[in-house]
């Protein structure tokens, strides 16, 4: 049985109105960058006749709590800020991450530039990765953002499930070998549902 996330719940002591209180320092940290956004993006496929077809679809931003936070492990005294609840009726403590937190200050920007930046898709469908602060000496390192798209009947939904520093590449994405800007990537998934 594949295992999910089923609902969340905040930790109102330290959290309200999209903000972090830390209790430990006091110190508060806004949150509201996170909130979802209605944006336009760009997307490109060939249709039959082998015809280029551009344009820009409304798309729908979510970004998850795990882009600002992290699974608390063992002995980890961080404040809890969220809890994940799972289908099979496990649960996962999640605390404040600040250099998760300091990094998704810049996630709006890369996502209003995503069309024009180079991702990898996954083989599961509607997931893709794009790699960003990518390592010269070490081109697997730098911050992965793992992004899921789904086409509505109101236009595209994107949702930004996590970016965070890695040194490798998420085995479980299963990524097609060749890159390919965003852009593509969404433009022959609107193909396919007939857009």
């Amino acid at each position: 049985m594949r295992t999910y996330r089923t609902e969340y719940r905040w930790n109102e002591s330290v959290y309200s109105d999209n903000t972090y209180t830390d209790p430990k320092t006091g110190i508060t940290y806004d949150l509201s960058h996170m909130k979802d956004a209605l944006i336009k993006l760009s997307y490109s496929y060939k249709n039959e006749q082998r015809e280029n077809v551009k344009g820009e679809i409304d798309a729908k931003i979510k970004f998850d709590h795990h882009c600002y936070t992290s699974e608390m492990k063992g002995d980890d005294d961080r404040p809890i800020l969220i809890i994940d609840y799972y289908n099979d009726g496990s649960k996962k403590n999640r605390a404040f991450d600040l250099q998760r937190y300091n990094y998704s200050l810049h996630l709006p920007r890369v996502i209003k530039e995503l069309p024009h930046k180079q991702c990898r898709e996954s083989k599961k469908k509607g997931k893709a990765i794009r790699l960003e602060q990518q390592d010269r000496r070490n081109p697997r390192q730098g911050i992965y953002i793992l992004l899921k798209t789904r086409i509505n009947t109101y236009g595209v939904e994107l949702f930004v499930e996590t970016a965070h520093h890695r040194n490798n590449e998420p085995h479980e994405a299963d990524l097609q070998k060749t890159p390919k800007r965003y852009m593509l990537i969404l433009g022959d998934m609107l193909k396919e549902r007939g857009a």
